[in-house]
Parts: C-alpha cells; structure tokens; sequence
C-alpha cells in the first residue's frame, strides 16, 4: 500500500501501474520503449522504471523527481500540456517547461548511463541520510557528549579533523556560517574526530538493518558492494572535499557498514560536484535554496533546518528577482521565471555531468545492476516512516 495525503493504493503484491501497462502494450503489439509515462507520487515510481520515458510533474516529491527522466513544469503551471505538445520520441533525457530536478549530460551519449547513475544515486542518498532522522542517532550523539540539535555538523565533518568552522561552512554551503559555528561549539574537546566517525558508521548500520535489512541480503551486499567499491576508486577526489574526506575513512568489515560508507561517498562527490555547479551559476547559498525551493523541492525542510532567517529569504528572493530568475515579494507568492526555471535545470545538467565518473567507470550495465540491487531497499526506508514529511514532500 502506497499512499499520498488522503489518498490510498491497495494493490496486490507485483501488481502496479507498470503491471496494468504491460498488458495493454502487449495488447497493442508495442513495447515498454513506446510509453511515455508521467506522473507526480510514488505510486509511479514502478511505471517510471518501466516506461521508455518518464516525466515526474514539478508538484511531485523529491524522490519521484530523482526517479523521473524529466520533470515539467507543476499542473498549476501547465507542465503536461508541455510534455504532450512535443514530437513523440524515444530515449534521451531534458528537462521540459523550465522544470528543475532530472537531466542529463546533453550530447556527449551518456543518456542513458546518465538515467541509471541518477537512479542509483537516488537509492544510496536515501540509504545514506536515513540514519540522520533515528532516535538512535540522536542517543549515539548524546553519548558522544554532542547536542543531538546539533550533531549532524561533526558527524558530517568529522573526517575533515577539527577544522575552523568556517572550513565547514564552506564545505556545506548552504546553511548560515553563524548555525555551523554554534553546532560546532566545543565538539572537539568533549570527543575526537575518531571517534565521531567510528559512532557514525555504527549507527548508520544499524538503522540500515533494521528498517531495510531484509533487502539487503548476503546475496545482494556481494552483487552490489564491488561494483560501488569499483565506481567510488575511479573517482577523483581533486576540488572535491566532502568526497575526500570521506575516502580517507577506513574500510568496515561489516558489509552493511561498507555500504553505508559507499553511499556517503557517493552522495559527498555528487554533493560537492553540486556546489561548484552552484558557484559557476552563479548563487549564493540562499539564492540555491530558493532556486531548488521554487523549483519543486519546497522550502519547508530547508527553512527548517539551514539556519536563515525570514529576513535572508526575502533578501535572496528580491536578488534573485533583479536578475529575472523569480517573481513575488513574499515568499508565499514568489515563483521561478522561464529564466529561473532554465538556470535551475542548467545547474542539475551540471551536477550530473560532474557525478557520472564513477558509474562511468562501471559502464551502463553495471550502474543499472546497481541501482535494481538497491531499490527495493530505498524503498522500505520510504516506506518505514522514519524519513520527515518536510524532507519528501512540500
């Protein structure tokens, strides 16, 4: 059973929208490859990785538009006509009405690597930041003597070593220097680095057992762990220091500590190939938050969690509307222009250009391999709650 506000699927079990489709293309004698498949909840993610191509509208969750080949325009903003109105085609990957979240490395013939590298991020990024919203990790941190308000700053940079906070600042980006300063306050002469990355991976671990542990059998962590040990060994760690840091970290023996590990270090280099694609926008760290925000994320977790204040929005907003990037003067009613829109999908066709390295290095098969390994398991922790509203959905 999936579900989205007041709505609820009841399915048998392997029955989905991508079941119901089956059978009617092979009623019409065609093929997955013939089907455009648009959606905008995660009762569509089995049509997206059914269909030949798959557009998620921009109203849809963050894991719907990572799971998508494209995103259009939200239904407010006519983003299906959009998509209807183009000549039919198969294959390939753009962005369509200005929408935000899914592109692809245009022109260089890394479509469809492109398309299975996203999916495979997508599942490791979940895998990966699960473990943040536990109460497990909240104890862990208290035994480290860390404000569980707090310790996700020295739990994310602790293999830089105990650097200034404006390194991690710096290395974040996107949340006020003045909030990093706080959390960092003191860290490291209640605990060390060490010992905050050995907890971290521990409890990672641990919650990756329990909410998804059945998906992620002997069988699968032996398929699946060479193939990301060989993708993160190909990838350089130059002008990226999140992903170097992390690489520094000293293999698990646990299989599903080392896959928690491979999935830091993926989502650090994508993350850091992010921020410089940011930089060469050019935006500064609010302006990226509104640009996402705008775009379809929402801002609701972001206004949570990055620090600024209401005031540094509306600031961010009036410097994105005097480059023509948005409209509105209250957050309420801003909204991207067809330039913001279009700035927005220009920074995510760069970011995965500078994420494909790795899966690069594996090859398409491999990097789809990877990904089916690891969905069902995204799956269950989508599925076990333990993930905030404001993180999946505006």
């Amino acid at each position: 059973m999936v579900g989205w506000t007041a709505w609820l699927d009841v399915a048998p079990d392997d029955v989905s929208k991508a079941h119901g489709l089956q059978v009617v293309v092979d009623r019409l004698g065609l093929t997955a490859a013939d089907v455009l498949a648009v959606g905008d909840g995660r009762n569509d993610l089995e049509m997206f990785a059914w269909a030949g191509r798959s557009v998620a509208m921009g109203q849809a969750p963050p894991d719907v538009l990572a799971a998508a080949d494209e995103v259009c325009a939200p239904v407010e903003r006519d983003g299906l006509a959009d998509v209807l109105e183009q000549p039919a085609r198969r294959g390939g990957r753009r962005v369509t009405g200005g929408g935000a979240a899914a592109a692809a490395a245009d022109g260089d013939g890394d479509d469809e690597l492109n398309r299975w590298a996203r999916r495979a991020w997508a599942a490791l990024d979940l895998l990966h930041v699960v473990h943040t919203f536990v109460p497990e990790t909240q104890e862990t941190a208290r035994a480290l003597g860390l404000d569980p308000r707090f310790a996700h700053f020295a739990m994310r940079a602790a293999p830089l070593g105990p650097v200034p906070p404006q390194v991690v600042a710096a290395t974040f980006f996107v949340y006020d220097p003045a909030l990093v300063a706080r959390g960092l306050r003191d860290v490291w002469n209640v605990t060390t680095p060490e010992a905050v990355v050995a907890a971290r991976v521990d409890v990672a671990a641990a919650s990756l057992q329990r909410l998804a542990g059945e998906h992620l059998a002997d069988d699968v962590l032996a398929e699946v762990l060479p193939l990301l040990a060989q993708a993160v060994g190909a990838a350089s760690v130059a002008g990226r220091p999140l992903f170097a840091a992390w690489s520094s970290v000293p293999e698990p023996e646990a299989p599903l500590a080392r896959l928690w590990l491979r999935a830091t270090q993926v989502r650090e280099h994508r993350g850091d190939g992010h921020m410089a694609a940011l930089l060469h926008a050019p935006l500064d760290p609010v302006e990226a938050l509104l640009l996402a925000g705008l775009g379809g994320t929402g801002l609701a977790f972001s206004r949570a969690t990055r620090g600024w204040r209401h005031p540094d929005y509306l600031a961010g907003l009036a410097r994105l509307r005097d480059r023509g990037l948005a409209t509105g003067d209250a957050l309420d009613d801003a909204a991207l222009t067809d330039a913001g829109r279009a700035l927005r999908a220009d920074v995510e066709r760069a970011t995965d250009r500078a994420a494909l390295a790795p899966w690069r290095a594996i090859g398409r098969e491999a990097t789809e391999r990877a990904a089916r390994l690891l969905h069902p398991a995204r799956d269950a922790v989508l599925a076990s709650g333990a993930l905030p509203g404001s993180l999946l959905g505006r």
